[in-house]
């Protein structure tokens, strides 16, 4: 079996998860650098189901490269090196643009609109585009063009259907999946992984995922559809953490350490519930806090504020259908920008003072229409007749409104059934007991026994119906949980003999003699205590059994599979007992 070590000369680790380490490496033959993905899951030969499917994922990841679009990660060559899956990628010599803001603080607005088009147009050609690269004339069955043999005939019923079969989700959209390269500035969209590519809308119990912060609301419903415009409302968020220097709902970070669950639920009905804030004060927060004794002059368009809160709908069919969709739109305002003497693209002299209540006068509040923010004792904090960041386009007439209005004044289009409370915040719903079966993760579960269960396992072992609440490193759970924790043996024999059904939210395991426990898929917190992973989506449990200095033997499982193999012992997981 081919070695890392005979092809590749490792250089730097560029980063490092529960599945996979990622590599810059050279090689030694052609001499090329390029990013290596190393699994940490052993793979016993070619034949093995895990190893099937990485490179089903790696068929589409392929695929998305036969445009070359200059602003998608590419990859080259997966295969098994040292019984571990691997595959090549793109090195791209940058920071994320996670890491990127905290560095500068402020994105200038012309790279925001960089970032907008490069990323946007990314997305365009994964929704869109990629099926003038994918489709099959024959297959297809696609007439070419009797005056250029070169070309196809292709209305557009054809087209719509061609998208509809070869569109792309990306599925992940976040700023550390965006890389900024040092040597241009230009933006890379990385990591497909949890890309989605079947012509068909797929529900959100099958295929889940993302980090929280820019996960849709749909996600988190059971029955919820991922689509195109699922990948719209992370980009929204994106777009908006660009501009305003933050997401629109932020994880509070000490509860999410306390009690990761509820931190969970407090951003997840705020993605269903709440508006997002006015971008204009974050920003001139953020802008203000990287020029100490600068004052910000508003240096944004509203038609872009307007253009990333209809992609942060919570209705997908008020979002953009898709990244073309939004890309042209997109264009279409910025040209009308550069036009413009008066536009954002060219801004007028700054003022020398900024005007207040006594020298201008502000603009009447429409009728019937509840201002979004009460004036203040302070004049210099009123609104100003610049500030029109408290106002929405009107979806139906266009015109103006506040962001809280009930109706527009001016064609009567409802825009929500009550108006909401400025700055309240969602009562969180009941917290969910992840050692208990449930049917969704918003429904209070049903009590459960914690006997130990006798499976029939050749073993003997009997296993807990219940996990231990929380999550637990890997020398927590040894020290708390000494013998009874199972081992990494254990776990591989009730993977092998028990038979493993996925319910919607975990694994119910039916033993030899017909008994059965139940499995959340309770998800794992990352080793800095603040990054609660795919709950409800995949199950990480741990084992007594170390693996190296770094990593343990646990067992992992989603909708579609059952693995034992290795993660980082810094990361909290789930933890199921034993007894002989």
């Amino acid at each position: 079996m081919p070695s890392i070590n005979d092809e590749y000369d490792k250089l730097q680790i560029l980063g490092q998860g529960s599945f996979a380490t990622i590599w810059k490496v050279r090689h030694r033959k052609f001499e090329y650098v390029r990013a290596l993905k190393v699994s940490k899951e052993v793979i016993p030969d070619e034949n093995d189901a895990a190893y099937q499917k990485f490179l089903n994922e790696c068929k589409v990841l392929l695929r998305i490269g036969n445009g070359c679009h200059p602003n998608i990660v590419r990859i080259y060559q997966p295969r098994l090196l040292d019984g571990r899956a691997s595959v090549e990628m793109d090195y791209v010599k940058g920071l994320s643009l996670n890491d990127y803001m905290q560095k500068v603080k402020c994105l200038e607005m012309d790279e925001i609109y960089r970032l907008f088009e490069q990323i946007v147009g990314a997305l365009a050609y994964c929704h869109h585009d990629i099926y003038e690269f994918l489709m099959d004339p024959n297959k297809d069955n696609i007439a070419s063009d009797p005056n250029n043999g070169q070309k196809y005939r292709i209305d557009a019923e054809t087209e719509r259907q061609l998208v509809k079969k070869y569109a792309i989700t990306h599925n992940d959209i976040h700023s550390n999946n965006v890389m900024r390269r040092d040597y241009d500035g230009g933006f890379v969209l990385l990591d497909f992984g949890l890309a989605i590519q079947d012509g068909n809308a797929v529900r959100s119990s099958a295929r889940n995922g993302g980090a929280l912060e820019y996960m849709a609301p749909e996600k988190f419903e059971d029955n919820g559809i991922i689509n195109t415009q699922s990948d719209i409302y992370s980009l929204g968020i994106l777009l908006y953490e660009a501009l305003a220097g933050r997401v629109p709902f932020v994880v509070d970070k000490n509860r999410f350490s306390s009690n990761p669950i509820m931190a969970q639920y407090d951003i997840m009905n705020m993605h269903k519930t709440a508006i997002p804030p006015a971008i204009e004060p974050l920003r001139r927060e953020t802008f203000e806090t990287a020029h100490p004794g600068k004052e910000y002059e508003k240096d944004y368009p509203d038609w872009l504020e307007n253009m990333i809160l209809k992609c942060l709908e919570k209705n997908p069919a008020d979002r953009y259908a898709d990244a073309k969709e939004l890309l042209i739109d997109f264009r279409a305002m910025r040209n009308s920008d550069k036009t413009d003497a008066h536009s954002y693209a060219r801004p007028a002299a700054k003022p020398a003072k900024r005007p207040t209540v006594d020298k201008v006068a502000p603009p009447p509040i429409p009728q019937n229409v509840q201002p979004a923010v009460q004036p203040t004792a302070t004049p210099v904090e009123t609104i100003q007749p610049t500030n029109t960041s408290n106002l929405i386009a009107c979806p139906d007439c266009g015109k103006k409104i506040s962001r809280s209005a009930i109706s527009c004044p001016n064609c009567g289009r409802p825009m929500r059934e009550t108006p909401p409370p400025i700055a309240s915040k969602p009562t969180p719903p009941p917290l969910p007991n992840y050692n208990t079966e449930q049917t969704t993760l918003a429904t209070p579960p049903k009590t459960i026994s914690n006997d130990f269960i006798d499976l029939g396992l050749p073993s003997g072992t009997k296993w807990k119906n219940a996990n231990e609440y929380g999550y637990y490193n890997h020398h927590d759970a040894v020290s708390k949980f000494g013998a009874q924790l199972p081992s990494k043996e254990q776990w591989r024999e009730l993977g092998k003999m028990c038979t493993w059904t996925w319910t919607g939210n975990g694994c119910r395991i039916t033993g030899v003699n017909g008994n059965s426990i139940f499995l959340p898929a309770a998800g794992f917190v990352k080793n800095d205590q603040n990054n609660l992973c795919f709950a409800g989506v995949k199950g990480c449990y741990r084992s007594s059994t170390p693996n190296g200095s770094n990593n343990a033997w646990r067992l992992y499982f989603d909708a579609g599979n059952v693995t034992v193999g290795d993660s980082d012992q810094n990361y909290g997981e789930s933890v199921r007992l034993v007894q002989i």
